[in-house]
């Protein structure tokens, strides 16, 4: 982010709705988001802010499981996509990194911490 006459130049912000495809794990998706004019495009998110254990760790699977059971694929949710801290769309993984809103509100990322199934760190 840079200043310009003492204030911050802020980075976009992408919001978009979308329905969960896939539950790659406990913080990996595969999403169709909605653009907008009838687009759609297809993404794997790396979901901001947690940490859930690899599938051949363990709780990895508990953690997908719990993953499935919240938004199990065709469910809704809205996405807020965030750049990296090289000020790429795009983690070294290839995956986008963003807010998973869950159809209630709360916060995908949250509800798996405060659950176990997850630690919240910084991504990207």
């Amino acid at each position: 982010m840079g200043r310009r006459e003492g204030h911050a130049v802020m980075e976009p912000v992408y919001v978009y709705a979308a329905t969960v495809t896939k539950v790659v794990d406990g913080d990996t998706l595969r999403l169709q988001a909605d653009l907008g004019f009838k687009t759609h495009v297809d993404l794997t998110v790396r979901v901001k802010d947690l940490w859930a254990p690899e599938l051949d760790t363990p709780g990895g699977h508990t953690a997908r499981q719990m993953a499935e059971l919240l938004i199990p694929p065709g469910t809704r949710v809205v996405i807020r996509t965030h750049k990296t801290r090289t000020g790429n769309d795009l983690e070294s993984l290839g995956r986008y990194v963003a807010d998973v809103q869950l159809a209630d509100g709360r916060d995908f990322a949250e509800v798996m911490v405060s659950g176990g199934f997850g630690t919240a760190a910084k991504a990207g």
